[in-house]
């Protein structure tokens, strides 16, 4: 896509070399997380329940599609759509988590102890602690 030279009275997803497609789908997909503002956030759930429940929006699209007609199928792309940002999301924090262990783990001292803590996202148990409870808990119990 080639910009136009001058941006002035273009809308601003054209400056930025968005789609209009695209731009729509994110407005679309914008005003649904909006509009669920009133539930608990996705940083603070397991990336495994949002797998789960796209898996479940992507039945429900099958269903619309089949039964319900065009209209209801694109709603529920945008649903797939929205779990699919959000299990992203999660990806790229355990992604940057990892990187900035691996960070700390080579500029620290040689000889410092370190201490490994609970694999369950979220958990944070340090490794002096007993196995912390969480069935997928790497941590040996002492």
């Amino acid at each position: 896509m080639t910009l136009p030279k001058d941006l002035s009275g273009h809308p601003e997803h054209l400056v930025m070399g968005v789609r209009d497609e695209v731009a729509e789908f994110a407005v679309a997909m914008e005003a649904k997380l909006r509009k669920n503002d009133h539930k608990t956030g996705w940083k603070d759930q397991p990336i495994e329940a949002h797998i789960k429940l796209m898996r479940i929006e992507m039945m429900e699209f099958d269903v619309a599609l089949e039964f319900l007609g065009d209209e209801e199928a694109a709603k529920e792309c945008v649903d797939i759509a929205n779990f699919a940002l959000i299990v992203r999301d999660k990806l790229l924090a355990r992604i940057a988590a990892k990187k900035e262990a691996e960070r700390r783990e080579n500029n620290r001292e040689p000889g410092t102890l370190v201490q490994k803590g609970c694999d369950v996202e979220g958990c944070g148990a340090p490794s002096y602690a007993t196995n912390c409870g969480h069935p997928k808990c790497m941590m040996p119990p002492f």
